[in-house]
């Protein structure tokens, strides 16, 4: 005989517990892939993240030029002229938080053949945001040198981890239907 003082049904207990598997399952191997060299090195050997780094940069690059800035990139590196610049490294490229996301919504109910397209979709989403967050600090940059590492650590999870909260309420709220 159980206690349920907050009159949880059952399918509301599971849907609790699936989220809290799928989220420490999906922390642990963004985790893994992010701070462990052993698993990074397979990222890096797959050249996942040379691509995204080319990716990020040059599209970075394109917005601060579409705004009349003048930009110089070489390799991970972008410069608005007349500021240090800032360095597209490992950590910068969102690959955790693609990661996160990717792990996170494969856990969930749902049909396979959605996941499919929205797994895809929400990471191209998630990537235009890290290349906004990364337009963001270098204009920062620009306008106050003394705040980048405020934007850099402060702004930056604001952006990406409400990104991937709504994307996780889109995918409850549409697409978290029984297999």
């Amino acid at each position: 005989m159980s206690i349920n003082i907050f009159k949880i049904s059952d399918k509301l207990k599971k849907e609790i517990i699936l989220y809290i598997i799928s989220f420490f399952f999906a922390w642990a191997v963004s985790a893994l892939f992010s701070d462990f060299p052993f698993f990074r090195n397979i990222i890096k050997t797959l050249g996942i993240n040379s691509l995204l780094t080319i990716i990020e940069v040059n599209t970075t690059k394109f917005i601060l030029i579409i705004f009349n800035f003048d930009v110089f990139t070489q390799s991970n590196f972008l410069k608005i002229s007349g500021t240090q610049g800032i360095i597209f490294a490992y950590g910068c490229l969102g690959i955790r938080e693609y990661l996160f996301f990717i792990v996170f919504i494969i856990f969930q109910t749902g049909k396979f053949i959605n996941k499919l397209w929205y797994i895809p979709l929400g990471t191209l989403l998630l990537m235009f945001i890290n290349i906004i967050r990364a337009a963001f600090i270098a204009y920062g940059q620009y306008k106050n040198p003394t705040h980048t590492q405020l934007i850099h650590d402060v702004v930056s999870p604001l952006l990406m981890y409400p990104s991937i909260f709504v994307l996780w309420i889109v995918w409850l709220s549409k697409y978290s239907k029984k297999k």
